[in-house]
């Protein structure tokens, strides 16, 4: 039996199965989750002859692979590998599983050659952190959680392409001040920025809201300033961003590198559980 791609919102029905069919991803494939909701554009749904759903992901303009493919099998190789070779893709992400599904697909076309892969644990907040909240005030600084908006911009951007250089961009690719300054302010317009703020408005660390679907917040772009670090502060932050999702009936989610034991211990600190493997691998 062969598949084929279709885009998922043309059809209700095909829309409307898709979202059942990535309903058990829903924590892992937040981003790709949220799109199937807002009925975005981008969704691409894998259907047989019957138009049943056999795997979802989300292609987008900045050619980044969001995939929900829990069947590997030569069907869905091969209709992948059909659609990759039209679509060539700058990045993959989410779990590891889906990952190698999409690269074995990849691999099979012959166009594109890996450039960097980094492995991450994906975790859920499935308890309360034992402590209760306490400010960094009360050990070093003192500061205060904050939900930014448009006008904080000026003073979060320094903290943005900081965290931008020492945690997304691959290899030998160069930092866009103009293109993260706008995805922050795209943030601050939707509400979706929290920090922790000085008396005299220095921002010492943000995370933000990436993606929220009906029972989960992905939260992510979490960085300290250096000068700030093992101070307390992004304990204090996450803690408090987990709070504020749960009064808002969301379970925080969020993916951590491997490589980084101190964001490990620290998010295990706030509760978080490790859910699953994870991964985002850059092309050519």
């Amino acid at each position: 039996m062969s598949y084929s791609i279709v885009q998922a919102n043309k059809w209700p029905r095909t829309l409307k199965e898709s979202a059942a069919f990535a309903l058990p991803y829903e924590a892992e494939c937040c981003k790709l989750f949220s799109m199937i909701e807002a009925r975005d554009s981008s969704v691409m749904t894998l259907t047989d002859d019957d138009g049943f759903p056999h795997g979802v992901f989300a292609y987008t303009k900045g050619k980044v692979l969001l995939p929900c493919l829990p069947e590997k099998n030569d069907d869905v190789i091969d209709a992948l590998q059909s659609f990759l070779y039209t679509h060539p893709v700058f990045c993959i992400s989410g779990k590891t599983e889906f990952i190698n599904t999409v690269q074995t697909a990849l691999e099979k076309t012959g166009t594109q050659a890996l450039k960097e892969s980094r492995d991450f644990g994906f975790f859920i907040r499935e308890k309360k952190s034992a402590a209760e909240t306490r400010s960094p005030a009360e050990t070093e600084d003192d500061v205060v959680f904050v939900h930014c908006g448009k006008k904080d911009a000026q003073r979060l951007i320094p903290l943005q392409l900081d965290y931008i250089r020492e945690e997304v961009l691959p290899e030998e690719m160069k930092l866009n001040p103009a293109a993260e300054r706008l995805s922050l302010e795209r943030h601050l317009k939707e509400g979706a920025v929290y920090a922790l703020m000085t008396k005299d408005g220095a921002f010492t660390a943000k995370a933000q809201i990436n993606a929220q679907t009906k029972n989960f917040a992905l939260v992510g772009g979490v960085f300290t300033a250096p000068n700030f670090r093992r101070r307390g502060h992004a304990g204090f932050l996450m803690e408090n961003v987990s709070r504020k999702m749960e009064e808002n009936k969301k379970t925080a989610v969020l993916f951590a590198n491997k490589s980084n034991t101190a964001a490990l211990s620290l998010y295990e600190s706030c509760g978080f559980v490790l859910r699953s493997e994870y991964k985002i691998c850059y092309y050519d």
